[in-house]
């Protein structure tokens, strides 16, 4: 207790280095115990017992075994120098990676990287597009169909209407045929009271036998139209005129706006990117 108190004084004063020796083991083994006791530190090698140790609490203490402390510092140089030998070999490699990118990169273009980049990054842009504009598309193409039907109804009752028109004219002038013939087969007696039907008659005739020739062309132009459009000239169930006129009209509104919806997308695809366009970055020839 006397000696490991004296020795705990002269780390205490400042003392760099404190000698303990005897001809006894368990003398010193004592002795340096007690000092670690006092001096209550927690740093290996501070204090360190040379020889065997005889005192079983001392020889279990890793902070003064001087094999112990040997083997640990060993082991921490161990783990730098595995630590640098890692560390040179990822240099190594990425030594030989640099020099692999370098002997690549030797005939590399980078104007024709930018222009080949800037084609992929539009392809991407036209996916994009093009993948949005996909819904839009198929309600313009809906829309287009709508209006088309409406259309070929507008052409079938154009039609119906241009027949009945004719059918009236031949009426109204088969009215005036056979009054001119009634006025033909009358007594001169009753001629001579209306003197002027007979013209007015056969200037009504020559009216209709005009208007019946122009309404003729037209229905056969109507028919023609029909037929190109795809439209029944002659159809079994006449459409309604106000049904079909409306119907028309709220088709071409949709068309409208369905055009309206797409072109804003159409134009913000990319105009050079086209489908299967991208093309990877280009090296230059040597």
């Amino acid at each position: 207790m006397v000696i490991a108190t004296a020795i705990s004084h002269l780390v205490d004063s400042g003392q760099q280095r404190v000698l303990l020796v005897s001809n006894n083991n368990v003398a010193v083994d004592n002795a340096l115990h007690e000092t670690m006791r006092i001096l209550r530190t927690d740093g290996d090698g501070q204090a360190i017992r040379v020889g065997n140790i005889g005192l079983p609490a001392l020889a279990a203490d890793r902070r003064v075994r001087l094999d112990l402390l040997v083997e640990a510092r060993q082991a921490r140089q161990r783990a730098q120098v595995d630590g640098l030998a890692g560390q040179l070999e990822e240099l190594a490699r990425a030594g030989t990676n640099l020099a692999e990118a370098e002997q690549q990169l030797a005939n590399f273009d980078p104007g024709a990287y930018q222009q080949a980049a800037a084609r992929v990054d539009n392809r991407h842009r036209y996916d994009e597009v093009t993948e949005a504009l996909g819904p839009a598309e198929a309600g313009l193409g809906r829309a287009r169909a709508e209006t088309r039907v409406c259309e070929q109804q507008l052409l079938s009752l154009t039609c119906c209407a241009a027949e009945d028109r004719e059918a009236e004219i031949q009426r109204n002038l088969k009215g005036v045929n056979a009054a001119l013939a009634a006025r033909q087969e009358s007594s001169l007696m009753a001629r001579s009271r209306r003197p002027g039907l007979k013209s007015k008659l056969t200037a009504n005739r020559i009216s209709l036998e005009n208007e019946l020739a122009s309404a003729g062309a037209d229905r056969r132009k109507a028919i023609t139209a029909a037929r190109q459009a795809g439209a029944d000239p002659v159809p079994s169930v006449r459409p309604d005129a106000a049904q079909t006129l409306a119907a028309a009209e709220r088709a071409r509104r949709i068309l409208a706006a369905a055009a309206a919806e797409c072109a804003p997308r159409k134009n913000a695809r990319p105009a050079h990117a086209r489908p299967g366009g991208a093309t990877s970055p280009r090296r230059r020839s040597a």
